[in-house]
């Protein structure tokens, strides 16, 4: 989800988003993620609400558009708990079998002067983590999960209950088959040119297991 859908402001007209703006919400905007939710749990569908855009956290698509930096902008990091409150309390009581939580989409591998892995645990392991299960407080809120996408092990992040939601876009020549953003000439051959290569087994239950 890009959060700047459902920000009330003149960012349509602008093309731009002011700081002030990160926190006021379109109630109604989020009426269509409602739809969404009701319509996995009628199918028996788990859905995961996912941030891809957050603060210049992340998003491939233009990040430059974004006026602060989640990493280490604090009104940045206060507008992210906010919105996450504003979906814990919105869908409480919801069962966590129908509904998770992925805090941020495939963040960013850490780089020097823009993010290290202590700033990325203490936004993934803070505010919001605690928000979430301050809304479903005891087993409810334990099992509501609160995923993060993050290069790498992340082994510190073990003792908070936060899961790791791991992307398998190995090899790409399958993930992102005439995928426009990285297949952009079409020549991806699918699985014929990953076994050629000898990746075909990086996408077999065992080769996910060692990477």
């Amino acid at each position: 989800m890009d959060y700047w859908l459902w920000i009330d402001s003149d960012w349509r007209q602008t093309r731009k988003l002011r700081p002030d703006d990160m926190l006021k919400v379109n109630q109604s905007t989020l009426e269509k993620i409602d739809r969404r939710r009701r319509s996995g749990r009628k199918y028996s569908i788990h859905v995961s609400l996912n941030f891809h855009r957050a603060r210049r956290a992340n998003c491939i698509n233009d990040p430059q558009r974004e006026p602060l930096v989640l990493w280490s902008d604090k009104q940045a990091e206060d507008a992210f708990v906010h919105h996450w409150d504003v979906f814990a309390r919105r869908y409480q009581g919801v069962p966590a079998k129908d509904l998770s939580f992925n805090l941020v989409n495939e963040a960013p591998s850490p780089r020097k002067g823009y993010m290290t892995r202590e700033d990325y645990c203490r936004v993934m392991n803070g505010e919001p983590r605690r928000r979430i299960r301050q809304t479903e407080p005891g087993p409810a809120g334990d099992h509501r999960r609160a995923e993060r996408g993050q290069p790498g092990r992340g082994d510190e992040m073990i003792p908070t209950k936060v899961a790791q939601s791991v992307h398998a876009y190995r090899p790409a020549e399958i993930s992102h088959f005439r995928a426009s953003w990285v297949d952009r000439k079409s020549t991806f051959r699918s699985h014929v040119a990953a076994k050629e290569q000898g990746r075909l087994d990086q996408a077999r239950p065992r080769g996910l297991e060692k990477m």
